[in-house]
Parts: C-alpha cells; structure tokens; sequence
C-alpha cells in the first residue's frame, strides 16, 4: 500500500506499507517512509536487527552534500525490570498506559484527536481501494 500525505507545514510524504509473509525472522510488517529530505524505514533484517529502523538524510538535502545513514534499535522494554518479547512489547505498552489512565488519571499515551486522525487513514485507504485506488481525503480533526 503507498499513501501519499500533505503534511501540516504543506510539505508532501511518501508512505509504502508491506507484509513480510515468508521472510526469515520478520515481524510481519515494513515501512518506509520518504519525504524531500530523506527515507526513514523499518529494517528488513532477522534477529534482533528485525526491530531497528533506517534513518537517511540525502547529500541533496544537507548544506555539505554528505549523505547521513543511521540506524536506531529501540531499547528493550521491560516490566518489573524484566524484559518483555519484543512481539507483545507493544500491546503490553498500551495496555499498561491505558491501566494508568483508568487507575491513576494518567493522560492517554496516545491524544484523542491524534488516535482518531491516526484511524481515518486507515478508513480513507480503504475508501480508496474501494475506489480503485482514487486519492481520498483524510478528514481534518485536529480542532483549529
């Protein structure tokens, strides 16, 4: 799946959205992202490297010339000091933020009207594909 978003400073970006059925030690899912200045993606890669995203800042884009490539693992995230499998690490991170937002007050990890906006794209995808793949409006909820 490719998106293509105008994001608020007016600027475009290029989304592509893969699944990994098949490959050794994937996680399922790829993304790569790329915008005028450079690409940030998900690694392709097995073992722990599986979770480790691409960061390249192209030679055009830097007053040098000097392409600029990183490459960043998230630390492992741990409850009780104990890691968690990287596979639940996520659903263990909502759930233990949405424990603190009913037991303690906390705020949400994620704002309502970014959860929301976050959602519509997946619903505007599926209008397109629905479509043939017409270019369909996100609608704006961001309250201004």
């Amino acid at each position: 799946m490719v998106l293509t978003i105008r994001l608020s400073n007016g600027a475009l970006a290029l989304t592509r959205h893969g699944f990994l059925a098949g490959e050794a030690d994937s996680h399922w899912s790829w993304v790569s992202v790329r915008g005028a200045h450079g690409v940030a993606e998900s690694l392709r890669a097995p073992g722990e490297r599986a979770w480790s995203v691409r960061i390249r800042r192209e030679g055009w884009a830097r007053p040098d010339g000097q392409t600029r490539e990183t490459r960043r693992t998230p630390p492992r995230y741990l409850v009780n000091g104990e890691p968690i499998d990287r596979m639940a690490e996520g659903t263990v991170a909502i759930l233990e933020g949405f424990r603190a937002t009913a037991e303690r007050g906390a705020p949400p990890l994620v704002p309502v009207r970014a959860a929301v906006a976050a959602s519509l794209v997946g619903v505007a995808g599926a209008r397109s594909l629905a479509k043939g793949s017409q270019p369909v409006p996100v609608p704006d909820v961001a309250g201004r």
